[in-house]
């Protein structure tokens, strides 16, 4: 790893080290050739072991974890699992980018993984209110307390619950360059303007007899 030799276990598609601080870092094998870590993870590696790696969760507000992170401080996992998986549902690890606008895009996006996760019902939304919640950006510094799974550059996991974050919240308000991006446009554009439909009370009930009550 850079110049340095790491002694590490294999735990399933996992080389696995622990930390003096008691994380435990899991490294995928697909970036790991001839027993060197690729250049695409190791600065994050390193920026881990020295504890100050910055790390960027999207959170859409149809999100099944949104009011825990939003009202309880709290990023949950989705699952129970012992070891990092890209299927979240079966780990308890949780997602995050190095990226801030990998993050940003998911935290804008208006579809999820089941098909009951759509933007426009969860309760209150409408494309008028200027204050309404379209998601939120969580950051987190991952040190080497913790337990973190390396996939690639883009994609880095944090073993949860996951505590002492910050947040960036995006509103309906929020200029369209500056919710993907972090800096705002010229001119501004409100986010609003691309968000879908605000659906009819029809509609609303079409989908609660589907999905069930709008999160």
């Amino acid at each position: 790893m850079g110049e340095d030799d790491i002694p590490m276990t294999r735990q399933g598609a996992f080389y696995v080290f622990r930390t003096p601080q008691g994380g435990r870092a899991y490294i995928h094998d697909v970036a790991v050739v001839n027993g060197v870590l690729n250049d695409d993870l190791t600065p994050h590696v390193m920026k881990y072991r020295m504890g100050g790696l910055a790390l960027y969760r999207g959170i859409p507000r149809h999100h099944e974890t949104w009011h825990d992170v939003n009202g309880g401080g709290v990023i949950p996992p989705l699952g129970s699992g012992e070891l990092p998986d890209y299927a979240t549902n079966n780990t308890s690890f949780i997602p995050f980018s190095p990226s801030e606008r990998v993050a940003r895009g998911s935290a804008v996006a208006t579809r999820g993984m089941a098909e009951r996760n759509r933007a426009e019902y969860v309760q209150g939304y409408t494309r008028s209110n200027e204050n309404f919640f379209v998601g939120l950006v969580a950051t987190v510094v991952a040190g080497p307390n913790l337990d973190v799974g390396f996939f690639n550059g883009g994609e880095v996991q944090i073993r949860g619950p996951v505590h002492g974050f910050e947040t960036d919240h995006i509103r309906m308000s929020t200029d369209v360059q500056e919710a993907l991006t972090g800096t705002p446009g010229n001119p501004r554009e409100p986010i609003s303007e691309n968000r879908p439909n605000t659906p009819n009370e029809e509609q609303k009930k079409e989908f609660e007899k589907e999905h069930g009550m709008l999160p």
